[in-house]
C-alpha cells in the first residue's frame, strides 16, 4: 500500500506462496537490482519479472516463448509498452496462426488496436472477446477505454457502472467516469467523482495528472 520496500522485507521471515518472487519484483521496481536475462521456467514468474523490468527500466528483453500462448501474449503486450508497433503486430500474427481461439490473443489485439485507434479492428476484437465470454478486470478496463475513445455514451456509462460495481476498490472505473463527466460538462458529477477517488486513494490527486488533452477527448 505504501509502495516502500522496507515493509516488504519485514515479511521475509514468513513462509508464503511466491515470497521470493515478491521480493525480486520489489527489488527490480525500486532499482535495487538489475536483470540481463529472464530464464525462469515458471512462466508466470517470467512474465511478472518481465513487466517489473519494463516498469523500472523501460526495457524489454525478448525471451524464448517455446510457443506458449501465455508468453506469446505477454510478448505482444511488452512490445506495445515500448511502442514497437511493427514487432507487436508480427507477434500478434504468430499467435493468431497458432492459437486462433485463445482469449488472450483478442485481449492483446483489442489493446493494440485501441493504441492505434483502429476502431474497426478493435470492434472485431471486442466481438471475439464477447463471443468467448471473456471477463476479467483488464478486459473490462479495455472496454471503458474503447467506449471513451470511440465515443459511445450509452455503452460507456453502462460499462462504467458495471466496472465500479464489480471492482469497487479499483480507481480506474471512477477515473473514466470523471473523464466522461468532463466530456459531458457535468461539473457537479466531476466533483463527486473526485471526492470518491480521494476516499479510495488518499494520494490520488497527487499521483494523477489532471491536465487533459481536449483533442483526444
Amino acid at each position: 500500500k505504501t509502495k516502500e520496500p522496507k515493509y516488504i522485507y519485514k515479511i521475509n521471515k514468513f513462509s508464503f506462496f511466491r515470497k521470493e518472487l515478491l521480493i525480486s519484483l520489489t527489488k527490480i521496481i525500486h532499482k535495487e537490482t538489475k536483470i540481463n536475462k529472464i530464464i525462469y521456467k515458471d512462466k508466470v514468474k517470467k512474465a511478472l519479472i518481465n513487466y517489473a523490468n519494463l516498469y523500472a527500466n523501460k526495457k524489454f528483453i525478448p525471451y524464448n516463448t517455446n510457443n506458449d500462448k501465455y508468453l506469446m501474449k505477454d510478448t505482444i503486450l511488452s512490445y506495445i509498452v515500448i511502442k514497437n508497433k511493427e514487432q507487436a503486430l508480427n507477434e500478434m500474427k504468430k499467435l493468431t496462426r497458432k492459437y486462433f481461439n485463445y482469449p488472450g490473443l483478442y485481449k492483446a489485439s483489442f489493446y493494440y488496436f485501441l493504441w492505434q485507434k483502429d476502431f474497426l479492428n478493435a470492434e472485431a476484437s471486442f466481438g471475439s472477446l464477447s463471443n468467448l465470454k471473456k471477463k476479467d478486470i483488464f478486459t473490462d478496463y479495455y472496454k471503458l477505454l474503447y467506449f471513451l475513445l470511440n465515443y459511445n455514451e450509452k455503452r460507456l456509462q453502462k460499462n462504467i457502472n458495471l466496472y465500479i460495481e464489480n471492482y469497487p476498490i479499483d480507481t480506474r472505473g471512477l477515473t473514466i467516469d470523471l473523464l466522461n463527466s468532463f466530456k459531458e460538462n457535468r461539473i457537479k458529477k466531476m466533483y463527486n467523482d473526485l471526492l470518491t477517488l480521494k476516499q479510495l486513494d488518499s494520494n490520488f490527486i497527487d499521483k494523477a495528472s489532471l491536465v487533459i488533452d481536449i483533442e483526444d477527448l
